[in-house]
C-alpha cells in the first residue's frame, strides 16, 4: 500500500514563480538584440506610414425593381427565389467589364497624375493642371511609365528632359499622346513640381477598377438593395466612379428596354400587316361567293 502523491496549489504557484524567473533571465541577456529588433520595427512602421496613401471606401446603393411582378401575382409571392436571381443577375451586370470600360473612357482613367511630397506618391486627379490624351496606344508606350512632366509655360512642357509643345500630338515615344494645360489650376502651381504621369491601357485599367469594385446583394428574401463599394485613393475620384458606372447603368437599361419595345412594335406591325392580307383574301372569298349565288 503507498499513498499516491498530492501537488499542492501552493507549490504549483512556487513552480510557476520559479520558470517564469528563469525564463526572464534567460532572455535578459539578449536585451541588445531586443531593442535593436525593436528600433528597427519601429522604423520600418513609420516609414510605411509615411510612404502609404490612405484607401478611402466609397459606397453607394442601388434598388431593383422588378416590373414584371405584381401584389396580385400569386404565383410570383410563391417564388422564393425569383428576386435573388433578378439582384444576382444586376450584380453580375454592374461588375462587367463593359460598363466599366465606358466609365474609364468618360473620365479618361488611362492617364493618372502623382506628385511626391515627402516618402509618398499623391494622386491629383482633377488637381492635375495637366491633360493626358493618349492618340494611338502602345504596349510599349506603357512601359516607360512613369512620365515626369514638368510645366515650363501655359505653352509648354517638358517630358523627361526634353521640351515639347502643348496640344500637339507627341510621337519620340511609342505610340502617341497628347498634353493639355488647364489654365485655371496653372495659376497656383509651383511650376518646380515635377508630375509623374501613369500612362495605362484602356485594358489595364479597366481591369483594375474592377478588382477595386465590390458588389453585394443582400440576402434572399431581404429586399432587392444592391450595396457598391469602390476602393479608392482619392475620394472624389470613387464619388465619379461609382456616379458613371451607375449612369450607364441606367443607360443600358433604357436601352434594353427601347430594343424590346421596338422590337414587340416590329412584330406587331408584322401581326397586323399579316391580318390585313388575311382579311382581304377572305373578302375576296366572299364577294366570290356572293357572285356565285
Amino acid at each position: 500500500m503507498y499513498n499516491e502523491p498530492v501537488i499542492t496549489e501552493t507549490e504549483i504557484k512556487e513552480e510557476d514563480n520559479i520558470s517564469i524567473k528563469q525564463l526572464f533571465f534567460k532572455y535578459l541577456s539578449y536585451w541588445k538584440w531586443i531593442l535593436a529588433s525593436l528600433f528597427i520595427f519601429l522604423v520600418l512602421a513609420f516609414i510605411y506610414i509615411k510612404a502609404s496613401s490612405p484607401i478611402y471606401e466609397v459606397k453607394s446603393s442601388l434598388l431593383i425593381k422588378d416590373g414584371k411582378s405584381t401584389d396580385n401575382d400569386f404565383i410570383s409571392q410563391l417564388n422564393l427565389f425569383s428576386g435573388s436571381k433578378k439582384t444576382d443577375n444586376e450584380v453580375e451586370i454592374l461588375s462587367s467589364y463593359t460598363l466599366m470600360e465606358r466609365v474609364v473612357k468618360e473620365l479618361n482613367l488611362t492617364s493618372r497624375y502623382y506628385i511626391r511630397s515627402g516618402l509618398k506618391n499623391i494622386e491629383l486627379y482633377d488637381d492635375s493642371p495637366i491633360r493626358v490624351e493618349i492618340l494611338i496606344p502602345d504596349a510599349d508606350l506603357f512601359k516607360n511609365n512613369p512620365f515626369k512632366i514638368s510645366i515650363l509655360s501655359n505653352n509648354e512642357v517638358e517630358i523627361n528632359k526634353k521640351k515639347y509643345p502643348v496640344n500637339t500630338p507627341i510621337n519620340d515615344f511609342s505610340g502617341s499622346f497628347i498634353v493639355k494645360i488647364n489654365d485655371s489650376l496653372l495659376v497656383d502651381w509651383d511650376k518646380n513640381k515635377k508630375i509623374n504621369v501613369h500612362l495605362s491601357s484602356l485594358q489595364g485599367a479597366t481591369r483594375s477598377l474592377q478588382r477595386d469594385l465590390v458588389v453585394i446583394s443582400p440576402p434572399k428574401g431581404q429586399g432587392t438593395v444592391l450595396h457598391l463599394t469602390q476602393y479608392v485613393k482619392v475620394p472624389q475620384m470613387g464619388v465619379d466612379i461609382l456616379t458613371n458606372l451607375l449612369r450607364e447603368y441606367e443607360a443600358a437599361n433604357v436601352n434594353d428596354k427601347n430594343i424590346v419595345a421596338s422590337n414587340t412594335l416590329d412584330f406587331i406591325d408584322k401581326r397586323i400587316a399579316l391580318l390585313a392580307v388575311d382579311l382581304e383574301d377572305a373578302e375576296e372569298t366572299v364577294e366570290q361567293f356572293k357572285k356565285k349565288k
